[in-house]
């Protein structure tokens, strides 16, 4: 199994904290404090009161609410906000005045050169992920740790394989428009964060390999997927990776212009606090920056939980074939049949089966992967590869090449037989 921790960082926007106010009889819900990032144009929040009220701002050049007044009851208030442009944050008080009572609440609008927070999130929380192949025993498991704004800021892994065990940490920080990564094995990555809560530019630093650095640079379309990944090195091997999107999910990367590899998806909503796609995706094939999709920091997520076929999928390698040379000029230019066989899995016939518990929060998914041992034929043509080598004569006059190899023809299937099946079982814990 591929180690999956590489991959680790929900789309950021809008954060409700504290405890709900109740030192009167005006209520607000989530206490009598409300941040939201600086691009935010919306933003709402609830209270009861037991009498006729009214609300009173003085910030009305840059936040309107939808109502000022009411009878007794619940009330949900929808703001209107302008962006804040400015590098700093900005504070506004909104008044509840409910008879003799009286309750502020205090809203702040970060600003450009702050860090986005994460979303208002009713659900729970995914506190531990947990991967093993059956079919090896290879566990792999991960707990995320989270701060009072619901950030996500260390996780720590554990690969378990026979007798080995390996443990890994990230720690995760947000200061002045960055997120910070940095792992136990000295990895680390800094991320420039845009107003929209997306990563735009990325400085990937390998300490324990002579500091190794990339740079990379991350382009978005207008619906905020990313499209494109930049790759630049110190040493010059640069690379990029093109991302495609179908129907709101990512289903394709192609790396280098050459290597593509394509993703599945399931029915169901990709709904959890974490993009935990990052990871049971094995990291979207060859992404430099993977840990930043988990967190949410990669633009707009997919809309689905994708079918998690990466996993070791069985492939034992196409046979060569070797010649003595050199090689007489009669069979130059000769046909045989080769037949071999080989192990493989079928990645298009991979079944994924997905549970939820009583909440409808992902709680688990299972995949079963056919494993086939199959026959192949296809022809094998002796041919040179230096039409001007001079043949090497024998006693008897033979010609005979050195600068000769194998051609092969595509193979063709002649018989297909399963031996087994894959599978991988993932929990999620809250």
């Amino acid at each position: 199994m591929k180690n999956i921790f590489y991959f680790f960082l929900p789309i950021l926007l809008l954060a409700v904290g504290g405890d709900e106010s109740s030192d009167n009889d005006i209520v607000i819900k989530g206490g009598d404090k409300l941040t939201i990032n600086a691009s935010q144009t919306q933003a709402s929040f609830t209270f009861t009161v037991p009498d006729t009220w009214s609300l009173h701002t003085d910030a009305t050049d840059w936040l309107t609410p939808d109502i000022l007044e009411g009878a007794a009851g619940t009330y949900t208030v929808n703001l209107t906000v302008a962006a804040n442009t400015s590098e700093t944050s900005r504070t506004a008080t909104i008044d509840i005045r409910c008879a003799n009572d009286e309750e502020k609440l205090l809203i702040t609008q970060l600003g450009t050169a702050d860090t986005p927070l994460p979303p208002s999130f009713d659900g729970k929380y995914i506190k531990s992920l947990m991967i093993k192949d059956t079919s090896d025993g290879e566990t792999i498991s991960s707990t995320f740790e989270y701060n009072e704004k619901g950030q996500l800021v260390k996780i720590i892994g554990k690969d378990v394989y026979e007798d080995e065990t390996d443990v890994y940490e990230y720690i995760i920080a947000y200061t002045d428009g960055n997120v910070e990564i940095k792992g136990r094995d000295g990895e680390e990555y800094t991320a420039a964060i845009d107003a929209r809560g997306r990563a735009t530019q990325v400085r990937y630093v390998d300490t324990d390999d002579d500091n190794q650095t990339i740079d990379i640079t991350l382009a978005y379309d207008n619906e905020g997927q990313l499209t494109k990944e930049t790759g630049k090195t110190d040493d010059y091997n640069n690379y990029t990776i093109e991302y495609k999107w179908t129907n709101g999910n990512l289903t394709q990367t192609t790396y280098g212009g050459y290597s593509d590899t394509d993703f599945r998806y399931s029915e169901y909503e990709n709904t959890g606090n974490l993009d935990i796609n990052w990871i049971i995706s094995g990291g979207y094939s060859e992404s430099g920056v993977s840990p930043l999709g988990l967190l949410g920091l990669l633009g707009k997520r997919s809309a689905h939980y994708v079918v998690p076929n990466y996993w070791d999928m069985a492939s034992s390698p196409t046979p060569g074939w070797d010649i003595e040379r050199p090689v007489r000029e009669d069979l130059i230019g000769t046909t045989q049949t080769d037949t071999y066989t080989v192990t493989e899995s079928d990645e298009n016939k991979v079944t994924a089966q997905y549970s939820f518990d009583a909440d409808n929060d992902l709680s688990g998914i299972v995949t079963e992967t056919p494993v086939y041992r199959i026959s192949y034929e296809r022809t094998a043509t002796i041919v040179r590869t230096n039409p001007n080598e001079e043949p090497f004569v024998g006693e008897d006059g033979t010609k005979y090449y050195w600068e000769v190899e194998v051609q092969f023809s595509d193979p063709v299937e002649s018989s297909r037989e399963q031996i087994g099946t894959d599978r991988t079982e993932i929990s999620i814990g809250y």
